[in-house]
This record gives structure tokens, C-alpha cells and sequence, in this order.
């Protein structure tokens, strides 16, 4: 019997601990342990950050797992959508949108060099083709047959269209070559009409999977087709067959994920082509068809995504000898005063908060204070005057708080500031106005912090504290609003959503401040108010919030990477003018106002970021 020398050329390593750098299927000894180890490779689908738009079928995308795209679809066939989302690795945000509104067409390319063709458009079959540099889409010129639920390869450059929906009720086996400016028909047409399937590879070095056959299609191909650049041949036979699928990465390694499988109904289940036979693969979370996209279509099968068919859910496949673990909210520990309105320290960590005053029901507001030490949050002497809606920031042994909204000893916002060494309170400087519901509702350390904006006005003051006194600077907020979220330092700052005075919607404003102006950012996702952020000016993220329009925050996150906004994981508890700090990997939220204003949670969750470990094992004979 050949032993592990022989398999592997190695002898097995006899170490005292796990060692940092492995590769897949090596073996050790561990003799602290004693027990014999090893690293394995594994394929699996994680959950990722939901788009941002409406539920879509049958749209166009592609790209790897860190600059992704897809645009056009349908929230219902043939509700056809024009807009374009840009996933980044963590997250969904807003592109340019497509000339016209389609769906049922392809993608090729990474999200600066995209092409989308075919499709429907209008209740007709489109020949359009459109180019897309990560920011506008450009039409360069049409396909030589419109066709609608299309399969496609290749890229922007060398890109490769084949089989689809004709007008009439019969599948197409036209194939179609595109080289960056002109489309040609190729000779090589497919051995059947063909459509729904799911395609993958290079222009010369095509794989065609599984689809659909019109007319009489009571059961879908299980064809495996290889396309050299001229011709289609039989490559082999799927275990089942499926359509509504899509496929990434080469025409000799491949990955197919769900789809519709015969006669009906939605699949899990992922396959892989190793170039001579398909074998079970990882399987999806969710079951789906029509989904939009997966993966790099011409690139390496280690890491591909899918989203949508129908829904917003989105998966990440990864190939890997780490266990990947997504980003996650996770309920922990309740405040033990539930209130909304609530200060918090708003550069302190997720393992010491700190979060005081608040709104209980009587407009006196409350003047608890309490601190988080990672588990358990414990009531600490109380702030000296009772009040809501305030501002903070610095940590949880160095805290500001500030304004807010008080009916004692008479009904008004508040110029009062509050500090906080660890075991007592003092009196701080006096605000320059009294102000609450701030729209950058503080940021920084207590000796250099930042607010703005808030009620009653003016909607656009800015104030720095620099540990003893306020000063009133001449950069104002360009967008007058209350009721924000922010985070930063004194000097980097983002002041984001919130509330117009004399509106009745929620912007989807971000500012950036320099420690001298303010200048306007890209929008955020969500438009609301009384979100928590947490975070730097280039690691930001944003949770939840009221908003008076669709898309409901009431449970969503968004992040900022320093120019664009993107979604993030949802948590549990829908809440607004609550508390938050932390970092960007690394958030808390904690309390806030619920289903309505006089519903308040003492409800703390935690955001962590995803992580990566190494998926070593203990090996036995069992």
C-alpha cells in the first residue's frame, strides 16, 4: 500500500504547532496535540450583501467576485428595468443606467469593461448591444439576429453570443462574434436551437451547458457543446438537465449553479466540469432561476457570485483552503433602558460603548448612562441633566455628549455639553446654539470633535470642540438637514442622510468634511434618518433609520469606502434614532424607536466584517 511519501513526495512533518503558511492536502504531526492534521481545499457558497433595487429575473452581468456588475432585468416578466448595480466584494451600489430598458439579455466583461446584447425590450426582440466603462453605457453597434434569453461568452473585446429565444416560439441556433466594434455570424451554428442555458469560457474556447428547446421543449437539454471558434462538438452530458442557469470561468473547469431543473421548480444545486465529466459541487443557500449573473465567465473557477432569481439575496462561491465567513449581524445583550434618541460615544469600539440620555416616553427626556464592555451592558452615574436627541463622540472612558432636547426647566434644544472621565461627569463648554437632531450628530475625540446641522437651526452650522470650548466655523454643511448619521475624526468627517426641514422625504445626501469645508460626496443608498454610524471617512458604515419612502432602511446597512456607498448585510431588530460606534468590521447599534415613536428597544446587535481562517483538520480513521 503506497504511503504518504509515495502519494506526495513529502515526508509527513512532525511540528509542535499548526503552521501559518500550508498548502491543499499537506499533512503534519502536532505534537502538542498529537494528532495528525491537514489543510483541505473546499468549494461553498456564502451569503453576501443584497442588491439594491427591486427583485429581478433574466438580467445581463458578469465579472469577478470584486468588480461585478449587472444591469436591465425584470421585478416580473416582462417588467423590464434600465438600472445598472456594481458589486464590489462586500457590496451592491448604483451605476449608469442602460440606454433602454430590457431583460432576458447577456454580459460579458469585469464592470469597466462590460458588454450587454440581445434581450427584450419593449415587448421586442433587441439586436442591442452596449458597451459599459463603469460608468456610462455606449452603443457600438447590433447584433446581426436580436434573440431574447441569450447565452454568452467571452469579453468586451472577443465576446461570443449563441442560441436564444426567436420571435416566434422556437430556439435559436445562430452563433454571433463580437470584436469590439463589429458583430459577425459565425459559421459554426449549434447542432440545436438552444436557450436559458448557461455559458462560459473565451471566445475561441466556449462551454455551453444545459437551457431550453422550443418548440415542444417538455424537456431540457442535457447537452455539454465545447465551440473551437468555428464549430460546436459534443463534450459530454449534465447529471440533469436545467435551465434558467448561468456558468462561470474556462470551457475545461466550470461551475453551474441552480436553475430550473426538469419539469419544474427551483434548484440549490451546483455542478462542476473538470473539461471530461460533471461532479456535485458546492450547493446554493437559496433556491433560484432566472438568476442575474455568476462570476467571471472566461476567468478561474476559485471565486464566482450569483444575485437575483427573483429576489435581492446574493451568493458568493469560493474555492478555497480557507473557511470564508461572511459579514453578519448577531443580537447580543439588551441596554437596560429601552429608549430611542439615545448619545452615544461615537469613536468608542464595539467592546467598550458607551450610550446615554434618551426619550422614555415624558419629554424630560432620561439622564441614564450606561457602557458596554463587549457583553454586558451596566448603568454608570448618571448625566446631570436629563435631555434627547444630543450628540456624541469620543470613547468609552473619554466621552462628549452634547445638546439635545429637553422640556426642563423649559421646552428647547439644548447648549449643554457634558463630559465624561470614567467614573464621573463635568460641565463642558456651552454649544454655540442650543441645537438637537444634529444632521452630523458628532465625531472625533474629546479634545478635537465635530457636529453639524440639526434643529432648530441653523440647518447648516458647523461646531468644533477642542476639549474645553465650541467654535462656530465658517464651513457649513451644503445640504441644511437633521436627524443624520455620521462619522470620522475632527478633520475627516462624512455627515450622511437625514432629514430636510419642510420636506417630507429623507435625502440620500453624504458630505465629506476636510477640517475646513464641507464638500458633497457620492448619495448613499438609503435615503432615511436616525441611522448609526461608525467608522472612518474611507471605512465607514451606516445602519438603518426611518424613511418616508422606498426603499424602507429599517433594517439595512450600507458602507463607504471613501467614494461610493454599498449595501451591506441586514440585521434583525428595524429601529431608528438609535445608537452606534465601532468601525467599519467592527459596529455596534444599540436601542432606538421601532414600528413607531412611542416603541422603543433596548435591542444591541453587533456587525462583524468576513472573516477568513484556515480550514485545517483532524484526521482520523473513522
Amino acid at each position: 500500500m503506497a504511503d504518504y511519501q509515495d502519494i506526495r513526495g513529502l515526508r509527513v512533518k512532525y511540528l509542535s504547532a499548526d503552521p501559518s503558511v500550508t498548502v491543499a492536502g499537506e499533512v503534519w504531526y502536532n505534537s502538542t496535540t498529537g494528532t495528525l492534521r491537514s489543510q483541505l481545499l473546499t468549494e461553498a457558497w456564502s451569503s453576501g450583501s443584497p442588491a439594491v433595487n427591486s427583485p429581478r429575473i433574466f438580467s445581463g452581468g458578469d465579472g469577478p467576485l470584486t468588480a461585478a456588475w449587472m444591469a436591465g432585468g425584470g421585478s416580473s416578466n416582462p417588467s423590464d428595468i434600465a438600472n445598472t448595480e456594481e458589486y464590489n466584494g462586500s457590496g451592491w451600489g448604483s451605476g449608469g443606467d442602460l440606454p433602454a430598458a430590457v431583460y432576458g439579455l447577456a454580459g460579458v466583461g469585469p464592470q469597466s469593461a462590460a458588454l450587454a446584447f440581445g434581450g427584450n425590450s419593449a415587448g421586442s426582440i433587441s439586436a442591442a448591444s452596449n458597451e459599459y466603462d463603469g460608468s456610462t453605457w455606449a452603443s457600438p453597434a447590433s447584433m446581426p439576429t436580436g434573440r431574447n434569453y441569450i447565452c454568452r461568452a467571452g469579453t468586451q473585446t472577443a465576446a461570443l453570443a449563441f442560441g436564444g429565444s426567436n420571435p416566434g416560439p422556437t430556439s435559436n441556433t445562430a452563433t454571433s462574434e463580437y470584436d469590439g466594434s463589429t458583430w459577425t455570424s459565425s459559421p459554426g451554428s449549434l447542432p440545436v436551437g438552444i436557450e436559458y442555458a448557461a455559458g462560459c469560457g473565451t471566445q475561441t474556447a466556449a462551454l455551453a451547458a444545459g437551457g431550453y428547446h422550443q418548440p415542444g421543449g417538455t424537456a431540457e437539454p442535457t447537452a455539454t457543446l465545447y465551440y473551437d471558434g468555428s464549430t460546436w462538438t459534443s463534450a459530454g452530458t449534465l447529471p440533469v438537465g436545467r435551465w434558467n442557469t448561468q456558468g462561470f470561468g474556462t470551457q475545461t473547469d466550470a461551475v453551474v449553479a441552480g436553475g430550473q431543473p426538469a419539469p419544474a421548480g427551483n434548484d440549490t444545486g451546483g455542478i462542476r466540469w473538470d473539461g471530461t465529466t460533471w461532479s456535485a459541487d458546492a450547493s446554493l443557500a437559496s433556491a433560484r432561476n432566472g438568476a442575474t449573473a455568476m462570476g467571471l465567465n472566461s476567468g478561474a473557477t476559485s471565486t464566482g457570485w450569483v444575485c437575483g432569481g427573483p429576489g435581492v439575496l446574493t451568493e458568493e462561491y469560493n474555492k478555497s483552503t480557507d473557511v470564508i465567513t461572511p459579514g453578519a449581524w448577531a443580537s447580543s445583550n439588551n441596554m437596560n433602558t429601552a429608549r430611542r434618541g439615545i448619545c452615544s460615544a461615537k469613536n468608542a469600539t464595539q467592546n467598550a460603548a458607551l450610550g446615554a440620555l434618551g426619550y422614555t416616553g415624558s419629554a424630560t427626556g432620561v439622564a441614564n448612562a450606561e457602557t458596554y464592555d463587549g457583553s454586558t451592558w451596566s448603568n454608570i452615574t448618571a448625566v446631570p441633566s436629563s435631555r434627547y436627541f444630543g450628540g456624541g463622540f469620543g470613547t468609552q472612558t473619554t466621552a462628549v455628549i452634547m445638546g439635545g432636547y429637553s422640556t426642563i426647566p423649559s421646552a428647547s434644544q439644548k447648549d449643554i455639553t457634558n463630559e465624561w472621565n470614567g467614573s464621573a461627569w463635568s460641565l463642558g463648554g456651552t454649544l454655540p446654539a442650543g441645537q438637537a437632531n444634529f444632521a452630523a450628530d458628532g465625531c472625533g475625540t474629546e479634545t478635537a470633535g465635530l457636529v453639524a446641522g440639526g434643529l432648530p437651526g441653523p440647518y447648516t452650522l458647523t461646531a468644533e470642540y477642542n476639549g474645553s470650548s465650541w467654535t462656530t466655523v465658517p464651513g457649513s454643511l451644503n445640504n441644511p438637514r437633521s436627524a443624520g448619521a455620521s462619522f470620522g475624526t475632527q478633520t475627516a468627517a462624512i455627515a450622511a442622510t437625514g432629514n430636510v426641514p419642510g420636506s417630507p422625504g429623507y435625502p440620500y445626501d453624504s458630505e465629506s468634511y476636510d477640517g475646513t469645508t464641507w464638500t458633497a460626496t457620492n448619495p448613499t443608498i438609503y435615503g432615511a434618518y436616525g441611522g448609526g454610524g461608525a467608522g472612518t471617512q474611507t471605512a465607514g458604515i451606516l445602519a438603518g433609520g426611518a424613511t418616508g419612502t422606498p426603499p424602507d432602511a429599517g433594517v439595512t446597512s450600507q458602507t463607504f469606502d471613501g467614494t461610493n456607498w454599498s449595501t451591506n448585510p441586514s440585521y434583525t431588530t428595524t429601529r431608528y434614532e438609535q445608537g452606534g460606534t465601532g468601525t467599519q468590521t467592527a459596529a455596534l447599534i444599540f436601542s432606538g424607536a421601532t414600528t413607531s415613536p412611542t416603541a422603543y428597544t433596548n435591542a444591541t446587535e453587533e456587525f462583524t466584517g468576513e472573516t477568513s481562517a484556515a480550514n485545517i483538520v483532524t484526521l482520523t480513521t473513522s
